[in-house]
């Protein structure tokens, strides 16, 4: 799929430029693991964020809104920000949570 996209992008005239590849952990398995000290030593091109299992990631998937806008304060959405911010994809602030709807509140009148 991400193959199609870059000919798509490329037919129509654009460019794409691989920054690097992003590591993403599978649940139970955390940052800094001898999994993780594996893949690093095996490809060296990875970038230095790591992606950590993060079940809110499927909440905002069905959702179909960005997590960092969902749950801007769980752990993938703040390592998805910090990558932004590194890879200077950003120039306001990353993390922008939506004001929470305020409570409908009812009130009824009593006659005289």
């Amino acid at each position: 799929a991400y193959l199609n996209l870059v000919q798509q992008v490329r037919n129509e005239g654009g460019t794409c430029r691989l920054r690097g590849v992003l590591l993403t952990l599978p649940e139970g398995v955390p940052a800094g693991s001898p999994g993780e000290v594996r893949m690093r030593a095996k490809f060296p091109g990875l970038l230095p964020q790591v992606i950590p299992f993060d079940p809110e990631v499927a909440r905002a998937l069905v959702l179909g809104r960005p997590l960092v806008v969902v749950r801007p304060g769980s752990p993938a959405a703040s390592q998805y920000a910090s990558l932004a911010e590194a890879l200077d994809l950003v120039t306001v602030p990353a993390v922008v949570a939506e004001p929470e709807p305020e409570p409908v509140l009812a009130a009824a009148a009593a006659a005289p």
